[in-house]
C-alpha cells in the first residue's frame, strides 16, 4: 500500500475471499416400539409405546396408534413413553411417532402387533 488510508484498507478487505462452508444438519432419527396387553371381553387392552432417538435426547411429540390407516388413539409422549387403552379383541396395531419438531426429528413407526 503506497498511500495508507481507510479507503485502501477497505479495498484490501474487499479483495479477501472467504471460503464457502457448507453445513449439513442431519435429522434426528427415532425408533418406536409397541406392545399391547391382551384384553378380556369388554375390558380394553393397554398399549405401551416407547420412542427413542439416535442422539440420546428425550423425544417430544405424539404417538398415533393405528389399525390399518385408521387412527384409534393419539397419545402424548412423556420421557419417551406413551401408555393408553385400545379396543380388545382381534386387531393388528402399529404406533407412529409424530415429533413436535418435524424439521429436525424424523417420525418412525413400530412393527405391527397382533392382538386376540
Amino acid at each position: 500500500l503506497q498511500n495508507p488510508s481507510s479507503h485502501s484498507l477497505l479495498n484490501l478487505l474487499l479483495v479477501v475471499v472467504l471460503p464457502v462452508v457448507t453445513v449439513v444438519v442431519e435429522k434426528v432419527s427415532t425408533t418406536t416400539g409397541l406392545s399391547v396387553t391382551r384384553g378380556i371381553a369388554f375390558i380394553p387392552s393397554v398399549a405401551f409405546v416407547t420412542v427413542a432417538t439416535n442422539n440420546g435426547r428425550v423425544p417430544s411429540g405424539t404417538v398415533e396408534i393405528r389399525e390399518g390407516t385408521k387412527v384409534v388413539k393419539r397419545l402424548s409422549v412423556v420421557l419417551g413413553i406413551a401408555i393408553g387403552t385400545v379396543p380388545s379383541g382381534k386387531h393388528t396395531y402399529t404406533a407412529t411417532f409424530v415429533p413436535n419438531d418435524t424439521a429436525n426429528v424424523s417420525p418412525s413407526t413400530s412393527a405391527p402387533v397382533r392382538t386376540r
